[in-house]
Order: structure tokens, then sequence, then C-alpha cells
């Protein structure tokens, strides 16, 4: 296939090399002493003990660390510090990774975290959870996040592919600077320690409390900053996922154009972690443009939508094709897109009308964009709702248009996800009877429990590492027998539905890795 590359930025691709040699030097254990060409935090005044704080003197080590090219040595202890930012770039030695921890007055969590791995991750972002009621709208300070390292591993695994559904809503620029939504979520207001205090006027009581495991180990980041992307790609790809569903959520019949370039853009995370996520070169990856129910279905919006989402296949397909995610038919890689509400697509295009006339029409765009770009045409995967009993009928016409379609959905299949636990949802999974479909990529939930202010409203209790490691049992069974056609593959919902559904795939500073450890667990089988 001929297709065109944009070429990686070889400046953050030697920024992240350096980095990296940093990071590992960085994190090394100094038991037994304190090493040479360091400035140690307490000779300069810093109490060990935790009682006294340090913010001013732990900052000003750190710059004249970084004036003079050491790197700053931590002994054993608490520290207290309540700043934004601590310069980190001349490095960071720690007596040893467990006995320093770096607090304020809000939290008990470490402001320094490291990875299961041993990676220094930094100081985390947003530390003293400052939001517009302390900053009116301005920007949060960033912390300092080390870049990680890059994943250079290949698995085995029990399945071909681990798809990860990727929605990302949290510290979005286009939600401070263009009113894309409540400014809340820019801050994550909705989870500080004192969430609940801050809540009051939008929640009776002020809504939930703080949840610890809806606190990022990165701390409340920056979902556009491609550090941040960088870190949860590199995770994601350590513990055994090896592609993303890109989700966009931006109304597609808003514009004809797709500048997902542009900060202000509600897309402009996926242009940040295609563009200048180092390891999103190593993470395969599908886009999944958002159609709502309930648009106008007059023509010229329908054309709109058309033409809003061919711009955005030629942005991102068109521009990143190398890691594009596809699947075989018939001895031809066929790029994937998914619509997770085609029943939505249907209502749009065509009002529901059994033929799809106008559906198939959309579709056929798509492949003969793809076509265009280098592929024999394209893979619709499609929600199993709303949409099956239409496109069943007639397979030969999707095929004489190039259009392979199948089955997936954005949450879990072949179970009822109005179960009162996780464990039910669980229990209530099989691939037989009333609820199977075949040529499906078979789904599974990780939580399924809102958080206040979300409107979804979701009450299914008991999630876990442990349930959902026998879900995965379930799942992966499923998979292994095959006795319906589903394809080798499974995915995941969800990367960081934070406030809708719980703790997902991004480590957070209750469970940390416990998620990622389990799917590595049970679905990696060796590296080569």
């Amino acid at each position: 296939m001929k297709l065109q590359k944009k070429p990686v930025s070889l400046i953050r691709i030697f920024a992240l090399i350096a980095a990296t040699a940093l990071l590992v030097l960085s994190t090394v254990g100094c038991q037994g002493g304190e090493p040479a060409d360091t400035i140690n935090v307490v000779k300069e005044g810093a109490d060990p003990k935790g009682e006294a704080d340090c913010t001013d003197i732990l900052q000003a080590v750190h710059e004249k660390a970084a004036a003079e090219g050491k790197k700053v040595y931590y002994p054993n202890g608490t520290y207290r510090y309540n700043g934004e930012y601590l310069n980190l770039s001349s490095g960071i030695k720690f007596q040893s990774i467990e006995g320093v921890l770096l607090k304020n007055d809000i939290s008990e969590h470490n402001l320094f975290q490291h990875d299961d791995l041993g990676n220094f991750i930094g100081l985390i972002q947003n530390p003293l959870e400052k939001d517009e009621s302390d900053l009116g709208g301005d920007e949060y300070s960033s912390g300092y996040l080390m870049n990680p390292p890059l994943f250079n591993k290949t698995y085995t695994r029990k399945v071909k592919d681990v798809i990860a559904w990727w929605y990302n809503d949290f510290g979005l620029e286009c939600t401070r600077t263009k009113s894309t939504g409540w400014i809340g979520w820019y801050y994550w207001t909705w989870n500080h320690h004192n969430c609940q205090e801050k809540m009051a006027s939008m929640a009776a009581g002020g809504g939930d409390p703080y949840d610890a495991s809806r606190h990022p180990l990165l701390g409340f980041y920056k979902g556009d900053d491609p550090v941040v992307q960088d870190w949860i790609t590199y995770w994601m790809l350590e513990y055994g996922i090896n592609t993303v569903g890109l989700l966009s959520v931006t109304p597609p019949y808003s514009s004809e154009n797709y500048t997902f370039e542009d900060p202000g853009h509600r897309d402009h995370w996926m242009y940040q972690w295609l563009e200048n996520c180092p390891n999103s070169k190593n993470m395969k990856y599908l886009l999944c443009p958002e159609v709502y129910w309930g648009l106008d279905r007059s023509e010229t919006d329908r054309e709109r939508n058309a033409t809003y989402i061919l711009r955005m296949i030629d942005k991102t397909y068109g521009q990143y094709p190398d890691n594009v995610y596809t699947v075989t038919y018939k001895g031809k890689e066929y790029p994937v897109i998914f619509f997770k509400e085609e029943g939505a697509l249907l209502d749009t295009y065509d009002n529901a009308q059994q033929e799809a006339v106008n559906t198939l029409a959309f579709y056929k765009r798509i492949s003969d964009k793809c076509k265009s770009l280098g592929w024999p045409g394209v893979a619709i995967m499609a929600s199993t709702s709303a949409s099956i009993a239409y496109f069943d009928t007639f397979p030969e016409k999707l095929e004489e248009m190039d259009v392979i379609r199948f089955y997936g959905r954005y949450g879990s299949t072949h179970t009822s996800e109005k179960a009162a636990t996780m464990q039910e949802m669980v229990d209530r999974f099989k691939t037989t009877a009333n609820n199977t479909f075949p040529n499906t990529v078979a789904g599974l939930m990780i939580a399924k429990e809102t958080h206040s202010p979300h409107q979804s409203g979701f009450t299914v209790t008991g999630h876990s590492p442990q349930v959902l490691g026998s879900y995965l049992d379930k799942v992966l069974e499923a998979v292994a027998g095959n006795d319906i056609g589903l394809y080798d593959a499974i995915s995941l919902h969800n990367v960081s539905e934070w406030a809708e559904c719980g703790p997902g795939l991004i480590p957070n500073m209750q469970d940390r890795f416990a998620y990622l450890q389990t799917i590595k667990d049970k679905v990696v089988v060796g590296e080569k």
C-alpha cells in the first residue's frame, strides 16, 4: 500500500531518549550513603520528619541543582510540600523509592510517584487541586512529569488484539477556553478532596465524596498533554494492550472542517496523541466517530456530517497510516472504523427505514475514501443493537462496495449491563442463546458506577481487579472456543471514564496498577 506518512518529530524523539536516560538515573536507589554530585535536601534545611513546611527550601534546592547541573538527593523521610512545581530537569535520586514521601496538607498521597516498574513519573499534576474558584478560569499548574520510556517488547497473547476504548474528557484546554463542557471537568473539581464542599451548589449534600480509585497516579492531569498521554500509552502497552479506539465526541454536524490541530478543538487530544506521543507509534488505533441520536435529518446536515467524518479520516488514517488497526478478510487488510451508535447513524441518514439507502451510500463514501488512501475498502465495526436487523439482510450489497461489517460494543457484549453488581454481569456472560451475536469482538466493562455530577446514573457496584479477572477468564474462554465466530480479539471499556463509570486502565491512587496487572496476568502468554 502506498500511504502518505507524516514524519515523526525528531526533536521529540531525541528529547524522549535523553529524558529516558535521565529517568533511569533518577530512580536508582542509594542505600548505604549519599551519592556524589548531588545536593542533599536535608543538609539544605528540609525537615525529613514532615513537621515543618519545606516548600520554599525544596523549591530553592531544585533550582540550585538545575543551575549547577547536579541531581537532588532525598534521604528517606516525609517532606511537607505545598507548592505547585519543582524543577526536576537535572534529575533526582532517592535513598529508596519506598522510603521518601512528599506530601501536602490536602492529601496523604505521595506527590512523587513511581510506577510499579520502578520508573519515576515525577511530581503529579495539579497537586494543590486548584479550580475555577482559585484560578478564575485560568490554566492550572502542571506539576512536573518526566517522559516515560519507549515500549520495546513483543508479547504473545491469548488473543491477537486487546482493544481499549479511549474516551478523554478531563483537563482539556477546549473545556477551559471554548466552553465545550462544564469547566469543572477541566479542573477535576468533581473529585477533589473537598469535592462535596465544592459541589454543594450542583448536587444535594455536595454529591459523592472524594474517591481515591478515581484519582489518577499522574495527578488530576491534563488530558491533552502529550507527556500524560505517553505515560498512559506506555503503561497500556507494557500490560498487554495493543490497540486503542480513539473516541471523537465532537458533534460531527457542527462544522465541515476537522481542525483538530487547534487546541480549542474537542479532538485536539487525538492530534496530540498521534503527533507528539512517541509511544503511540507502537500502539494500533482505530477511529470512533460520534453520531448522535436526534440529529437533523435534512440533506444539508447529513452532508455536513459525512464531510466532517471523511475529513477526519484524511487527517488521521491519511496522515498516520502505519499503525491503523486493520482486520483481514479474504487475504486483504481493511482499516477499521467503529460506530458505537450505529442506530443513531441509521436514524440520521434514513430515519430508521429498513432499506438504509442513505446509510449504505455513506458507507460507500467511507470505503471510497479509504481506497483513495491505499486500502481495499473499509471494515465497519458496529454496535450490536438497533442496527443488526438492517444490515444482515443484504451483506452482498456491502461487499460490493468493499465494506466489511462486523460487531462490537462500547461496553460489554453477551451479558446484561443492567445487572446490579459487576459479579452479576460476569455471571450472566454467555455466548449462546438469545444474546449471541456472531462475528463479534467480545467486550467487557471494568466498572459501571457513576460519580456525581455525571448524568449517566450507573449503579452497578462491586468493581474490583479480582472481578475483572473472573470476567476476563470467561471472555477469553469464549473467544478460544470460537463457537459462534468471535473475532480473535477482545475490547475493554474503558481507558478513562473516571466519572461516568469508575476506575479504568489508568493507574489510580487506590488500586495503582492492579487492573492493568490483572489484564497482563490473564492475557499475556509471554515475551518474544
